[in-house]
């Protein structure tokens, strides 16, 4: 992973700022060099977020994959924060029903968000899907809000 840098957020009093890290995963290489990713994680000393594949997947049919965020240590969900899932760009032959999932799409907890987005393939073979998912952690004494690039290859059948 590489360090982007700090960002800064204003939050809460005027002038308050707040610094958060932004994680990036590895460029993108060509699935055949780096093998099925069957999910990717991104894991920060605050939370860790996941892509996963929840198949098995059909032809035609609508599948599932899985964007899991876990609060980690005295940090948890903010239950104040708008969640929300961006799907990248869909791959030649899959569709998506829902390009933004929002927060009122998922299912949160006070430790863990949970967003399950449908796709069609229309035929079988190997994508890869990608989004970016917007979090925001919290302890008693700061607040973490990131943008998390996720992607998960599944397998069609």
């Amino acid at each position: 992973m590489k360090f982007r840098g700090p960002m800064k957020f204003r939050v809460g009093a005027p002038g308050l700022l707040l610094s958060a890290f932004v994680l990036a995963l590895p460029s993108s290489a060509p699935a055949a060099r780096l093998g099925p990713i069957e999910k990717s994680k991104v894991s920060a000393e605050a939370f860790s977020a996941e892509m996963a594949a929840a198949g098995p997947y059909a032809a035609g049919k609508e599948g599932l994959a899985i964007v899991t965020v876990s609060a980690k240590g005295e940090f948890k969900i903010n239950q104040q924060f708008p969640f929300r899932l961006k799907l990248g760009e869909a791959p030649e032959g899959v569709t998506y029903p829902k390009s933004v999932l929002k927060r009122d799409d998922g299912a949160f907890t006070e430790k863990q968000a949970v967003f399950k987005f449908p796709f069609v393939a229309q035929k079988p073979g190997k994508y890869v899907l990608s989004g970016t998912v917007s979090i925001s952690v919290c302890n008693d004494k700061k607040c973490l809000m990131e943008k998390v690039p996720l992607d998960v290859e599944v397998t069609v059948q």
